[in-house]
């Protein structure tokens, strides 16, 4: 009887409902925290006399610091982005090397951001670690207080030349 029992409580604890729990929350990636200055939106400019600004990147030390994208054009068959977008570069030193942080607000709020690894010798690469995948051999220069960076587009179509201003 004992045996009867057993057997029609383990019956009904198999049959009922399991307990309802709340969904979880997507899991949202941040991959850094830099905020870009929305008043200092830039629109790219085409590809009009930067072969040779490109053809001076000729490296320097990228000294840490926040620095705001204050001029950038489209290289190639690079389709950039449309419209103004404000643009913030966030240089960090860490026990591994140079960290770039990137984030851009476009017009209608939606905040794109990266984070890489900076090494530059012999020549600049990025190694994206959030945001991004992969790495991307980078042109760059430094100038007093401005920071030149040739970018490859994400598409692989093309690059951006982009000028960064330090932030005071």
């Amino acid at each position: 009887m004992r045996v009867l029992v057993l057997a029609a409580a383990l019956a009904l604890g198999a049959c009922s409902p399991p307990t309802s729990r709340p969904p979880e929350a997507p899991m949202v990636t941040v991959c850094n925290d830099v905020t870009p200055n929305p008043a200092q939106a830039i629109t790219l400019g085409d590809e009009v006399a930067v072969d040779a600004a490109v053809a001076d990147l000729r490296g320097g030390r990228v000294a840490p610091g926040t620095y705001d994208l204050v001029s950038g054009n489209r290289i190639g068959a690079a389709a950039g982005w449309q419209g103004a977008r404000a643009v913030v570069l966030d240089v960090r030193e860490a026990e591994a090397g140079t960290i770039f942080n990137w984030a851009s607000i476009a017009p209608g709020g939606e905040t794109e951001r990266w984070t890489a690894g900076f090494i530059d010798a012999p020549s600049g690469h990025l190694t994206f670690t959030c945001g991004r995948g992969g790495g991307a051999d980078v042109g760059f220069s430094v100038e007093a207080e401005a920071l030149r960076l040739q970018v490859p587009e994400q598409s692989g179509a093309g690059s951006l030349y982009l000028v960064f201003a330090r932030r005071n």
